[in-house]
């Protein structure tokens, strides 16, 4: 290697030159810069093991799947459900499929789906207000 020649070395192909990563600008030895781009950068696309989205930055893959991703898995919000199910199917699992209580007071039924609690709620019910067709009481 000449001297003339030494700069170039260094600035392009030296593989212990200190350089930064382009996303996170961290500094290292050049030689280190694939692993670090494929295996450490803060900043490097990752796929999400629940959704398969590939587009995820990977200091924000476990916010992902934590808050986002409609893979996870989450509980059902309807009092005296326990069930959990998919972010993605939380709202088909809570309007048709979960058992809710009856929403008259002394009633302790609980009745799902959504339909099915409906038609008991109107016209089954024991506990559901009536009014008496011969003198209007309730």
């Amino acid at each position: 290697l000449t001297l003339d020649k030494l700069q170039y070395h260094l600035d392009c192909y030296c593989k212990y030159t200190q350089i930064s990563c382009i996303k996170c600008k961290m500094r290292m030895e050049r030689h280190n810069i694939s692993n670090h781009d494929k295996l450490e950068c803060p900043f490097r696309r990752v796929c999400c093991n629940l959704c398969g989205d590939e587009n995820i930055l990977a200091n924000q893959l476990k916010s992902h799947m934590r808050n986002d991703c409609i893979h996870r898995i989450v509980k059902c919000r309807i009092k005296g459900c326990d069930q959990k199910v998919r972010q993605k199917d939380l709202t088909h699992h809570e309007n048709n499929i979960c058992v809710r209580p009856c929403k008259w007071a002394r009633c302790e039924l609980l009745i799902g789906p959504k339909e099915k609690r409906t038609l008991h709620e109107r016209f089954f019910c024991g506990q559901r207000l009536v009014t008496c067709q011969d003198c209007g009481d309730d």
